[in-house]
């Protein structure tokens, strides 16, 4: 009887699991990690400032960029991304006008927008070539679809005559103030000069060479064999998002918003970053990156209490990103086509 008590005794002190309490802490298997800490100075001074989407709908391509910026080992440009990504493949809106432009298209996933990369043939380009702003909301150059519009706009004085001599004095009377300038790293003149040369091009081919124009020689070499992995529902998704943490490599989320903004109206999916985890207040919490600026008031309870505004991070619990995301995506390297027969032995 004394040795039948002391094997209960012992499975409730050690539990079913294989030796692992089955009341274990939230730390025991949610230890402490933040991809950032191993990351050049440069690279984490990137990863500790916001960043705003602004009113475009471009967090596939902010969130990709964060994926390659860790995989290349320098701060990518997102708009890049997102402008070539519009001119080629899947995630080209059905009307490349402004308004497309800013709200997207259909096949906006990050499987579509590194395969346009890739078809590019020209790599990514950096930040500092082509820089994103870290908030839109207070740029002197307007919102991007203030910036869509304004070129908008210049495309349409192109296609009615505008040469380069009627360019040159609406620009002088606008001091030569563009605001697609804060992004695209040329100067005005350049800009309306690519316009003139392509008037019949529409605007999201417009884009796309402009970024070509903008990075010049300064590209990054994409490996071609670099790839978008997914891990979908209905399996927990968490187990591989700590593996990748653990490896020090971020992880792609895809979310609905309205789990967690402060509009009740709000939903659709929206992409984001998962950087590193922590327990808190008996809970496995995890630290995403969003691409809202520099401002918490988008978010509602308890988000908003969680929300990093120097960092634009917010927390999200392990039981919630296992109920709410889409998928996971993340960055691998393709393995090269097998030389075996089918059926032949492997040597795993």
């Amino acid at each position: 009887m004394g040795a039948l008590l002391a094997f209960f005794l012992f499975l409730g002190f050690e539990g079913f699991g294989g030796g692992r309490s089955a009341h274990a802490a939230p730390g025991d298997d949610c230890p402490p990690v933040d991809i950032r800490e191993g990351l050049s100075p440069a690279l984490k001074d990137h990863f500790l400032l916001p960043r705003d989407q602004g009113d475009a709908s471009l967090c596939v391509s902010f969130t990709l960029a964060e994926l390659l910026s860790v995989e290349l080992g320098e701060p990518v440009s997102p708009l890049d991304i997102g402008h070539v990504a519009r001119s080629l493949g899947d995630y080209r809106p059905p009307r490349a006008g402004p308004e497309s432009l800013v709200n997207g298209g259909p096949g906006t996933t990050p499987m579509s927008a590194l395969n346009a990369l890739h078809d590019r043939g020209k790599g990514v380009c950096p930040m500092p070539a082509m820089p994103a702003p870290h908030d839109y909301r207070q740029s002197p150059h307007g919102s991007f679809s203030d910036q869509m519009y304004e070129l908008a706009v210049l495309q349409n004085m192109a296609r009615l005559g505008y040469g380069p001599e009627e360019f040159r004095g609406f620009l002088e009377e606008r001091g030569c103030d563009l605001g697609i300038t804060s992004h695209i790293n040329i100067p005005a003149h350049q800009i309306v000069a690519v316009l003139v040369r392509h008037k019949r091009l529409d605007l999201a081919d417009i884009l796309a060479a402009l970024a070509d124009l903008s990075c010049r020689e300064r590209r990054i070499e994409l490996p071609p064999e670099l790839r978008v992995a997914v891990s979908s529902r209905p399996a927990k998704l968490h187990p591989r998002v700590d593996d990748l943490l653990q490896k020090g490599k971020p992880a792609g989320l895809l979310v609905d918003v309205r789990y967690f903004h402060a509009r009740n109206d709000a939903a659709g999916g929206h992409a984001m970053t998962i950087l590193g985890r922590r327990p808190q207040g008996g809970k496995c919490l995890y630290v995403v990156r969003n691409s809202w600026g520099y401002s918490c008031d988008a978010y509602k309870e308890p988000f908003r209490t969680h929300c990093a505004l120097r960092a634009g991070t917010f927390l999200i619990a392990r039981e919630q990103l296992d109920a709410w995301a889409e998928y996971v995506f993340y960055l691998e390297e393709t393995r090269p086509p097998s030389d075996k027969p089918p059926g032949a032995a492997s040597e795993d």
